[in-house]
């Protein structure tokens, strides 16, 4: 598995890119952590730089190949878990497991490697990979990496969980359970909810994920929770300020105790 690190410092902010997403989506924001803490982005197997891992694919598997990099590559605990949509419920099932190596959240889910005809199958369907809004924001090199990253046939394998529904509906009924005080930074995107183009079907449907995501920011006595009317769902790429304050918060409230500001 691929993993970059960068900074020095405690604790360690590990950030888990979304669903068929790659490290190289966080380059906006690794940046402005890098200076005041180690910081580190990895992809899951089958994508970008790292080879295929065993299938089928679970959520526990990725746990588990998580913390197993995080300790060979020297990344020590406690961390700071930064996950963007798939990444987030990575994040929580990630504390859950190994709740006393991680200290804060900030919240934005042998293999035979397919053959390049499949890929190319679904190129036809789809179109050839492009670099579109709002990764356009990349810098050039990362879109570069983002375009050779999506034309690996092992990329077909990616996030392919077959046993997500149950793990899903094991993790909803579950989802009750305490953080305590533990610091969580609950980031939401509001632009679709909010706006005077979005029909009423799904702006009810928008508010009611709102809603959902005001009830995750509660699972801690120590969280907050920024609803953002300018953003859509990569809030790292549109935003990366935003997201590198929260961090940043996070960082505080671990290092010193303190709950985090309103």
């Amino acid at each position: 598995m691929h993993i970059d690190i960068k900074g020095k410092g405690s604790p360690a902010v590990v950030m888990i890119a979304g669903s068929q997403a790659f490290s190289v989506d966080w380059s906006l924001v690794m940046p402005g952590i890098s200076g005041i803490t180690q910081v580190c982005t990895y992809d899951r197997p089958a994508l970008a730089w790292s080879d295929p891992g065993p299938m089928p694919r679970t959520f526990d598997q990725d746990i588990y190949e998580l913390h197993t990099l995080l300790h060979k590559s020297g990344v020590k605990p406690p961390y700071i878990l930064v996950g963007h949509s798939l990444g987030g419920i990575i994040a929580r099932l990630f504390e859950k497991k190994y709740p006393t190596e991680v200290k804060g959240l900030v919240l934005d889910t042998s293999t035979k490697i397919p053959a390049m005809k499949d890929l190319e199958e679904m190129w036809k369907m789809m179109g050839e990979p492009k670099t579109e809004s709002p990764f356009d924001r990349l810098p050039k090199k990362f879109q570069e990496q983002r375009i050779w990253a999506m034309r690996q046939p092992k990329f077909l394998l990616a996030d392919n969980g077959p046993y997500w529904a149950d793990e899903f509906s094991a993790m909803y009924a579950d989802s009750l359970y305490s953080l305590g005080n533990k610091p969580i930074y609950v980031l939401s995107s509001g632009r679709d909810a909010f706006s005077k183009n979005t029909d009423s079907a799904m702006k009810a449907i928008w508010l009611e994920k709102l809603e959902q995501k005001e009830k995750m920011s509660n699972l801690s006595s120590n969280s907050k929770h920024i609803i953002t009317t300018k953003s859509g769902h990569e809030i790292h790429l549109e935003e990366p300020e935003l997201v590198i304050n929260a961090i940043k918060e996070v960082i505080m409230a671990v290092r010193t105790g303190k709950p985090l500001k309103d």
